[in-house]
């Protein structure tokens, strides 16, 4: 307990500030995670104030003539009428669309957003992160407050998904017992936000294009913000020099000798498939694929062991073809499957009439 102290009296500090400006929400926040951080005399004191306060604004905030309430009744019914005519005309999203941004509002922690249990793995995180960001992208999802559940999602996979952020949450994370009602929605602290931005995380997973341009993905600001600060925040240390770094890079220089000295070890390839100081010279095989040699290569080689030579090299040449052609089918896969989640039937019959040069190459050897 004695550990938490100064972190309950940084929190209470917070919600001093936030009370004496008015923001009352932010001020019962902190008071109460200073509380159960380290239980004082102090934090009591400012929760029931912030209660008193709250029950001052509500009884103003009711206090209205019956006149006044008359005219806005009628302000409001017509203001729900033209709404409701806007909602009816421009409405193009379904209500299973509709019932899953509902969903994500009322959630009450971050495992419930994501649909996952508390020991979920990470693959278990990333695979429900997959399934909700695709249905929620506001691009593809335009029911109402579709922006804000997706960032709610967002945010629940990057807390989740850092160790420590998950660690700190499951021991402070969720907010249940705020002193009144006025704050029974507001589940998600501050403290525990992704350092990543939601479009940043989702161009992560699927990639800039999967979406045109134009997203209605908004960056929250609070997380360049909130980085600003951080850095700010850190104080001055006297620069020491360390070995440490230094010797970060030894494997790396390691490995660079080794590839000097190496050739002098053992006997080097008598081809390479690409030019280099070692192979300057250009040579062909009977199946026309082109390799290079060194300077002295028809003298150190009888012309029995040059076919035996020829042979690796088609061999090794052939291999590389299946590398090549195994990835051009993939990228040919990935587009053709995101031009399917468009609807595009054009560009899926563009991409699958791609031409693969190199599985045409790859067959015309093999032929």
């Amino acid at each position: 307990m004695e550990g938490n102290r100064e972190e309950a009296l940084r929190c209470l500090s917070l919600a001093k500030k936030c009370f004496a400006e008015g923001n009352l929400e932010k001020a019962a926040k902190f008071a109460i995670k200073s509380k159960r951080l380290y239980p004082s005399v102090k934090a009591t004191e400012l929760i029931r104030e912030i209660n008193e306060r709250q029950k001052c604004d509500n009884k103003e905030n009711k206090s209205t003539t019956p006149e006044n309430n008359v005219r806005n009744r009628k302000a409001t019914n017509s203001n729900s009428e033209n709404d409701t005519t806007t909602t009816s005309q421009s409405r193009n999203y379904t209500q299973e669309q509709l019932n899953a941004v509902k969903r994500i509002k009322s959630c009450k922690n971050y495992y419930e957003t994501l649909g996952v249990s508390k020991d979920a793995s990470k693959a278990d995180l990333k695979k429900a992160y997959r399934k909700l960001a695709l249905q929620l992208h506001p691009d593809k999802n335009l029911a109402p407050g579709a922006s804000e559940a997706f960032k709610v999602v967002s945010n629940a996979f990057g807390v989740l998904n850092d160790e420590q952020k998950r660690q700190r949450y499951d021991q402070f994370g969720e907010e249940k017992d705020l002193p009144s009602s006025h704050y029974h929605d507001y589940h998600y602290s501050n403290e525990f936000e992704s350092d990543i931005s939601p479009e940043d995380l989702f161009n992560m997973f699927f990639g800039a294009g999967t979406f045109p341009a134009g997203s209605r993905v908004y960056v929250n600001r609070n997380y360049r913000t909130r980085n600003r600060q951080r850095y700010h925040q850190e104080p001055d240390e006297p620069t020491t020099f360390s070995w440490l770094p230094a010797l970060q890079f030894v494997p790396i220089l390691l490995i660079f000798f080794m590839g000097l000295i190496s050739p002098l070890l053992v006997d080097p390839s008598p081809y390479s498939l690409s030019r280099s100081m070692y192979y300057p010279n250009t040579r062909t095989t009977v199946d026309g694929i082109n390799y290079f040699v060194a300077s002295n290569f028809e003298k150190k080689y009888s012309s029995d062991k040059i076919q035996e030579i020829e042979s690796d090299v088609k061999r090794e040449y052939l291999g590389l073809l299946q590398e090549r052609c195994w990835r051009d089918k993939r990228q040919q896969e990935l587009l053709i499957h995101q031009a399917r989640l468009w609807g595009d039937e054009r560009k899926v019959e563009g991409y699958k009439s791609m031409t693969l040069r190199s599985c045409n190459e790859l067959q015309q050897l093999v032929s």
